[in-house]
């Protein structure tokens, strides 16, 4: 009975698989895309790009029968197979895809989600059993207990052995098998979408070839009107075609823009009676399937892998979008990192430089004080005339008053230094304790008076004897005594004393010099300095792993445009 529909249907094997050079190419590019992807990269990306790496690398013809549930697409299928195989009844039947091509023997597998593949009886039967969505007792089938596919060959099949059938599941149903049906769709090469008169091309269709449209281009849509015909006759037949066919087409057209498609473009369009087709009449559509499986078996396989590419170059733009922005957020973060270990460089620069200049400081003003100290034992032991007892009396005492203004100058001196660079490096305010501590540095009595000349000359006198009082022998007779030992200093020569006031002037100048280290530490303690946390260097790892794997994306998509 099933003849005349596969002497009509019937092809040669034009060419061997759909393989070509410029097919492999694009494949490895995206593998490399694969191999580079980094952790982050979206799943949902990732999967894009292994549909595409899949579509392109399937050796057969993929045509997808597309649609609402009921509109006739397991009818449709039974009758250009010549079997009545698929389970189609009044309610919604098809729950997971079915692949139809040829085979050796007539057999049927079963692919579970967990990966198992179980043979089942060729029977309609034992198909609705397994992949219907409804159970036999009418409740619906859970819909993690669908497979993913029933596999069907065929000995008889009508078609050259490199086409393969899909009865894809209604797109109007619940999210897991409207998502099922998408993607089943989208690894197809060709869709011939079937839909009714009654109800008529709907909103629920518009939208969803616009969920896959940008993937293919408006050749690779055949929109098929199945015919509900009230008698299986040519005369319902041409009612149909007259009274139906028109108006369909017009509203299929006055949607192709909302498709996704150009406006006023021109579908491929076959009408149909798929129940009439599968009760045998010969007349009822099976003309103009003829003619376009035709043309689709007669396809090069250039031709085949060139209309697969809009679903690699979607993948990879998407992808490359997402890699654009990773690049981004790279750069930000590394710049980021940069500017972080910068300024902590800068801070330990200006860190150094204030330690470095503190030291200076202090360093500085001790040899300014050792030159000065050191002069000053000579001029006073100048001045003392050959009457060396009566020029003591004179000059001695003045030694201590003149070191004091030497170091009073000094420390005035040091702790402005010391203060103006702080403020300027790290903006350090300076304090009135502050200007203590480091005085009482200076100071042989230490300390942190707020009278720091007077802490300072006290030292000095106190260390060295009281020679504040020049006016008064007594004092100034029981100091040289402290210098000089018991012996009258009536009796010493003005040569004599002089050695002895040299001697002691660099006996004061040591003490005082020998308070370097304690000023040091007091002007860090008055000026501390900041203690950073390390920052380590930007790690440009990240921002070249993103770049590099932006560069695999726009190798790959050159690829794809590559003549």
């Amino acid at each position: 009975m099933w003849g005349w529909l596969r002497r009509w249907l019937g092809f040669k094997p034009e060419r061997g698989p759909v393989r070509t050079d410029f097919g492999d190419q694009v494949i490895r590019a995206i593998e490399s895309v694969l191999e580079a992807a980094p952790a982050a990269f979206p799943s949902a990306l990732k999967s894009q790009l292994s549909q595409a790496e899949r579509k392109l690398a399937r050796p057969d013809v993929r045509i997808a029968f597309g649609g609402l549930f009921k509109a006739g697409k397991s009818t449709l299928l039974n009758a250009i197979i010549g079997q009545d195989l698929l389970p189609s009844n009044d309610l919604a039947e098809t729950g997971s895809p079915a692949q139809i091509r040829v085979g050796a023997v007539t057999e049927i597998h079963v692919h579970r989600a967990s990966g198992v593949i179980e043979a089942i009886g060729a029977t309609r039967e034992q198909i609705s059993a397994n992949a219907s969505l409804r159970l036999s007792d009418g409740h619906r089938r859970r819909s993690e207990d669908l497979p993913k596919l029933v596999d069907i060959s065929l000995p008889s099949f009508p078609f050259s052995e490199h086409i393969t059938l899909v009865d894809v599941p209604g797109l109007n149903d619940k999210q897991e098998v409207s998502k099922s049906a998408a993607e089943t769709l989208m690894l197809s090469d060709f869709i011939f979408w079937v839909f009714r008169t009654d109800p008529e091309f709907s909103e629920q269709d518009i939208a969803a070839i616009a969920a896959i449209s940008p993937l293919f281009s408006l050749n690779q849509f055949t929109f098929v009107l199945n015919a509900r015909l009230s008698a299986d006759d040519a005369r319902h037949w041409a009612n149909f075609r007259k009274s139906r066919v028109a108006p369909a087409v017009e509203k299929v057209m006055e949607c192709m823009e909302k498709m996704g498609f150009e406006a006023g473009s021109t579908p491929s369009l076959a009408v149909v009676s798929a129940r009439s087709m599968r009760l045998g009449k010969s007349r009822f559509g099976g003309k103009a399937f003829r003619k376009i499986v035709s043309g689709i078996a007669a396809l090069t396989s250039d031709a085949v892998i060139e209309l697969r590419l809009p679903a690699a170059r979607a993948a990879l733009s998407s992808s490359a979008e997402w890699a654009r922005l990773r690049i981004v957020e790279s750069k930000s973060a590394f710049d980021a990192a940069a500017a972080r270990h910068n300024a902590y460089l800068v801070a330990q620069q200006k860190r150094d430089l204030l330690e470095a200049q503190l030291r200076s400081s202090v360093r500085s003003a001790f040899a300014t004080m050792s030159r000065e100290l050191s002069g000053l034992g000579n001029r006073h032991a100048d001045r003392i005339s050959n009457s060396g007892y009566q020029s003591g009396i004179a000059y001695g005492p003045s030694l201590a008053a003149d070191a004091s203004a030497v170091v009073i100058r000094i420390a005035r001196s040091t702790y402005g230094q010391c203060e103006r660079t702080a403020r300027e490096l790290f903006g350090m305010q300076s304090s009135e304790f502050n200007r203590y501590a480091v005085f009482g540095a200076f100071s042989l009595l230490g300390g942190t008076e707020p009278d720091v000349d007077a802490s300072i000359s006290r030292g000095i006198s106190e260390w060295a004897g009281n020679l504040y009082s020049p006016s008064v022998e007594k004092n100034f007779f029981e100091t040289i005594e402290g210098w000089f030992g018991s012996t009258n200093p009536r009796d010493r020569t003005a040569s004599s004393f002089r050695d002895d006031v040299r001697a002691r002037a660099g006996k004061i100048a040591e003490a005082l010099l020998s308070r370097e280290g304690d000023v040091l530490k007091m002007i860090r303690q008055c000026f501390p300095l900041p203690n950073y946390t390390p920052v380590p260097a930007a790690d440009p790892n990240a921002l070249q792993a993103a770049e590099r794997f932006h560069l695999a994306i726009q190798n790959a998509l050159a690829e794809c445009d590559r003549e």
